[in-house]
């Protein structure tokens, strides 16, 4: 499977003519997005600058900011079109390769949503605290996240006492919408894969754990 262009490589592939890609000012050529590697267990957060552009004419490296970067991953996706994270059985992501590109764990209280017997304010507070706890854990510097796709992300539940398989992920749609937002990606979309764990953790407060793989990380890409 390869990853959304720019390949791993030294050579940037010729990009289609027509699309709307960011053109590089300095000789006209198209900006085209590549994922850097983070080699190890994601741990810290300084070295990390933006995502990488490389013009396909000169081949330099170009500084840009988010905005640049989402329109050369927006067109490239329109022109090559992105694999979606692969399945295995019951629909599952694959595992993906080396360590997550970011790992960030806070406490937040995730519940049985569907058990749940409570007034509508308490239900609505709850909510907006997992969201804005995950919004907090994953504003991290530029270049942290991975915006090249496709994403796999796994959400684990750390608490004293599991929840059943059905309940686990109505207890995390808040912190996987906030996910994806971060990624700036819709939550539905086959791009990015979601997978769920729970761990028996000691103390009282409830923790979550998200964990998030680029396109180097797809089984089968280039290493």
């Amino acid at each position: 499977m390869t990853p959304l262009a720019l390949p791993l490589g030294p050579e940037p592939p010729p990009a289609p003519r027509g699309r709307a890609y960011p053109v590089h000012r300095g000789c006209g050529g198209a900006l085209l997005l590549r994922e850097q590697l983070v080699v190890g267990r994601f741990a810290q957060h300084e070295g990390l600058g933006p995502e990488p552009l490389v013009c396909n004419r000169c081949h330099h490296g170009v500084e840009a900011g988010l905005e640049v970067l989402l329109r050369a991953r927006d067109a490239a996706i329109v022109d090559r079109g992105v694999p979606a994270w692969p399945r295995v059985w019951c629909g599952g992501p694959a595992e993906p390769l080396g360590a997550p590109r970011v790992m960030v764990e806070f406490d937040v209280e995730t519940v049985a949503e569907l058990n749940a017997r409570e007034h509508w304010r308490s239900q609505r507070s709850r909510w907006q605290a997992q969201r804005d706890r995950t919004t907090d854990a994953l504003t991290l510097p530029a270049g942290t996240l991975p915006l090249l796709g496709p994403w796999c992300v796994r959400l684990t539940r750390l608490a004293t006492k599991a929840l059943d398989d059905d309940n686990l992920g109505g207890a995390f749609k808040e912190v996987r919408d906030t996910s994806a937002a971060a990624l700036h990606i819709d939550d539905g979309s086959p791009l990015i894969a979601w997978a769920y764990a729970q761990e028996i953790g000691d103390g009282d407060a409830t923790r979550a754990r998200v964990e998030i793989w680029g396109a180097a990380a797809v089984p089968g890409s280039a290493p």
